[in-house]
């Protein structure tokens, strides 16, 4: 058994908190806790080559899909897919920590590093593509590995925009040098993203509401990747034809309009702040800007009618201080 150490908060007296206004029912309302393993350590230079590493534990688990191709190999090849990004993303972050606090004489070893290490790693793990290159029923083992990329290229530039935060300040010879072949490399995710990524239509599923609930490009990434709680909402209204004719009996009524409420606050309260910093740049520059933290949710909406069946899909958009945009998605039915 393992015991937490304990967090006490000490309240200023006139902000009115004590143990009549602020209940224990409260605070286990307002708090939000996380307990995980410890991603991994591996060094950059450490993510691919050899039999240990997570490149090469990523390629078996894509050979065993390929031989065996049942459910249990595909978790394992969608775990290690997990596993490395998880991996490279703690690794890369070390990495430009490890670079912050070194002395400028040092960060030439380190910038030569990283640009190496980040031209293996993508090359390894992209030249696995052509493996899941193959018809399957299973439309997610190509599919997640896509977004799997996308993750990593959008991990690349994202950090080595924070890397040239880094070393703006340093002195050092080199920097002159090193500096452009930051920006080539966040220019190359860039234009890869662009002209690489295309994503596969979606099969006809028997079950129509996984198929619009699966239809576009976020959802699948929101799945595969952050997962997600479903609810279930129905009502059925009985329509007496005599009572409406005696509430309306002197014009016509030949529909009902249903509306419903639904209080959003519970769900904001574990959001996380509505801003979040992101760097952009051009060919020699870059700086920091604030973009907005979104979060989900998505809606379905059945109508029937005798015999005919009809939907329709909307998408919440909320941030910490409510809700952004509502967007209604295109769906096609048959």
């Amino acid at each position: 058994m393992i015991f937490l150490p304990p967090r006490i908060f000490g309240f200023a007296n006139n902000l009115g908190i004590n143990r009549y206004t602020y209940t224990r029912k409260k605070f286990y309302n307002d708090t939000q806790v996380y307990v995980r393993l410890k991603t991994p350590e591996v060094l950059l230079q450490n993510m691919v080559g050899g039999k240990d590493s997570p490149l090469e534990k990523l390629k078996k688990a894509i050979e065993a899909l390929l031989v065996n191709g049942d459910d249990k190999s595909f978790e394992n090849y969608e775990y290690h897919l997990k596993m490395f990004c998880c991996i490279f993303k703690s690794a890369i972050r070390e990495h430009i920590s490890f670079i912050s606090q070194k002395e400028h004489w040092d960060v030439k070893d380190l910038l030569e590093k990283y640009l190496m290490g980040l031209e293996t790693i993508t090359s390894g793990f992209r030249n696995l593509r052509s493996l899941l290159n193959f018809p399957s029923r299973n439309k997610n083992i190509f599919s997640i590995f896509l977004f799997g990329d996308e993750y990593l290229s959008l991990l690349i530039e994202s950090y080595s925009y924070e890397l040239l935060q880094v070393i703006k300040p340093l002195e050092f010879p080199e920097k002159d040098e090193l500096t452009p072949r930051l920006f080539k490399l966040i220019r190359k995710e860039l234009s890869y993203r662009k002209e690489s990524f295309t994503f596969l239509k979606t099969d006809k599923i028997p079950d129509t509401i996984v198929k619009l609930r699966a239809r576009d490009h976020i959802t699948e990434i929101e799945n595969d990747w952050v997962g997600e709680k479903i609810i279930l909402y129905r009502k059925q209204v009985k329509l007496f034809n005599h009572r409406f004719r005696s509430v309306y009996h002197d014009y016509p009524s030949d529909c009902i309009v249903d509306i419903m409420r639904l209080n959003i606050s519970r769900f904001l309260s574990k959001m996380d702040n509505p801003e979040k910093p992101i760097y952009v740049g051009d060919q020699t520059n870059c700086q920091m800007i604030y973009g907005n933290r979104v979060y989900h949710i998505n809606m379905i909406m059945k109508y029937s009618e005798s015999r005919q069946v009809r939907y329709k899909r909307f998408r919440l958009v909320l941030c910490q201080n409510g809700i952004k945009r509502i967007e209604e998605v295109a769906i096609e039915t048959e």
